[in-house]
């Protein structure tokens, strides 16, 4: 899910996973977000570059916690997960972390 999709629930989803930080994610969705938020991104990513995670990390300031996941390398989207970093232990890990708390 979005992050402007979840910013607009009447009820926000338990945790929110953004990766690559998506160009139909505002700074101003952000801000309506009160869930747990994971952002990943790559160092290199040419599409969207770290500077969008850090400006949507910096606008989720009503979100519960943001925690912010830099791997190495240029892959966008879904292509992140063909590297060897193990960002998907770190969404099951941070899913599971806020499913429990809820």
């Amino acid at each position: 899910m979005s992050i402007g999709a979840a910013s607009r629930l009447a009820t926000q989803p338990s945790a929110v996973v953004d990766i690559s930080g998506g160009n139909d994610t505002t700074p101003a969705d952000a801000a309506e977000l009160t869930s747990p938020l994971l952002l990943i991104g790559s160092a290199d990513d040419s599409s969207t570059p770290m500077t969008r995670l850090r400006e949507i990390e910096k606008a989720a300031t009503n979100a519960c916690s943001v925690t912010v996941r830099e791997v190495p390398g240029d892959a966008h989207a879904s292509a992140i997960f063909d590297g060897p970093s193990g960002e998907l232990n770190d969404i099951v890990s941070f899913l599971d972390e806020h499913a429990a708390a809820n």
